[in-house]
């Protein structure tokens, strides 16, 4: 119709780009929903924390739209599909790595919080007053 012709491949990747520019764009600037961007418990209950996840998963996103871009210029379909599929990996494990670094120190104090509170409790069961 248009006068081109575009192979899936191409296609599947020129969404990807799109998204991952759409990421890298809104990730620092959502607030805390329940509809768009890494949704974990932890997350859910603290802005702060919902933030620096956010800004720091935008800038991990970035190399990643970086690579989606040069793969819109490969010529092989399936070489595309592949590269397709190891970005998408890549990237959910680097927001998982994003939300371990940021809650590292957060989880870390809650499980101290917890095994002084578990102690205190014994003690307590114990007859200790």
């Amino acid at each position: 119709m248009f006068g081109f012709s575009i192979d899936l491949g191409t296609f599947v990747n020129l969404v990807m780009t799109i998204t991952y520019l759409a990421v890298v764009v809104a990730f620092p600037f959502i607030k805390i929903n329940d509809s768009f961007g890494i949704r974990q418990e932890v997350l859910m209950n603290d802005e702060k924390l919902w933030h620096k996840t956010h800004v720091l998963a935008a800038k991990l996103t970035f190399p990643f739209l970086i690579l989606s871009i040069i793969s819109l210029f490969i010529k092989y379909f399936w070489l595309k599909i592949v590269l397709f599929l190891v970005i998408i990996v890549l990237v959910i494990i680097m927001w998982n790595i994003a939300v371990k670094v940021v809650t590292k120190d957060i989880v870390e104090a809650k499980k101290k919080q917890e095994e002084e509170e578990l102690k205190l409790q014994k003690k307590k069961e114990s007859g200790w007053r």
